[in-house]
């Protein structure tokens, strides 16, 4: 974008819309994303960005959705694949064992009823895979949480691939750092809890570490073992000098 389309642009919050309007070409279905034709010109009126027009309207029919939905709704924005299977909500029961974020695996011990302010609603108990600590989570609020299955073990050598990266950048700063370790470790997603767990292990061999980022590294790499120990199928133990051989 050139100086003098900055200069008249004036609407940030919608030029950041329009400068992002490309990027919904991975999203559409198969045979939406050729553009328009050779030889046509795709910079019509309101479209000052060269974006093809199918593309903005998609965008726009998307925002509405948005615009409309409550926000507990679990409707996407946009509608799956023809290709994909039909979409099917998780069902936890008793046995299951599940990952929850900050925490890592458990298994669901029991559902039970339990009545708040007037109101009886089922809960799952998860007992943590390590440590006493139990957790209760309302079942109609386990997905809304982030409570998940444990990953494949036919994806642990993708979780090996981020432990063995050395090719690391991190911010400078501290508070920055740490902040960025904390916000990977709640999202309950493993591969950033790896990335965590690796990045504070190469620091604590370089530099070593603060305090706080000991226990940080605790956490994290008790929430990877744990959910590593699940997903192969054997012992914590076996599992933390995986992890340990993947880190040197």
């Amino acid at each position: 974008i050139g100086h003098d389309q900055l200069a008249q642009r004036r609407d940030w919050p919608q030029f950041r819309i329009d400068r992002d309007e490309a990027a919904l070409r991975s999203d559409l279905p198969d045979g939406d994303d050729e553009g328009p034709d050779e030889g046509a010109d795709d910079t019509g009126a309101g479209n000052r960005f060269g974006v093809p027009e199918h593309l903005i309207e998609r965008s726009r029919l998307a925002r509405e959705r948005l615009a409309h939905r409550p926000l507990s709704s679990k409707v996407p924005l946009f509608p799956r694949s023809r290709d994909c299977p039909p979409e099917t909500p998780v069902s936890f029961k008793p046995g299951d064992k599940v990952v929850y974020p900050h925490h890592g695996a458990a298994v669901i011990e029991k559902k039970e009823k339990r009545e708040a302010f007037g109101e009886k609603r089922d809960y799952l108990v998860l007992r943590m895979a390590h440590g006493n600590m139990t957790l209760s989570v309302p079942v109609d609020m386990a997905e809304e949480v982030g409570m998940r299955w444990p990953i494949a073990k036919a994806d642990v050598e993708d979780l090996f691939e981020v432990l063995r990266k050395r090719d690391v950048r991190e911010p400078a700063n501290w508070s920055r750092r740490f902040k960025n370790h904390q916000e990977k470790l709640k999202s309950g997603d493993v591969y950033q809890v790896a990335e965590v767990v690796r990045n504070l292990a190469l620091r604590e061999a370089a530099k070593g570490l603060s305090a706080g980022e000991k226990t940080l590294y605790t956490k994290a790499h008790d929430v990877l073992v744990s959910e590593l120990a699940f997903a192969l199928n054997v012992s914590e133990e076996k599992a933390s000098e995986k992890v340990a051989g993947a880190l040197i």
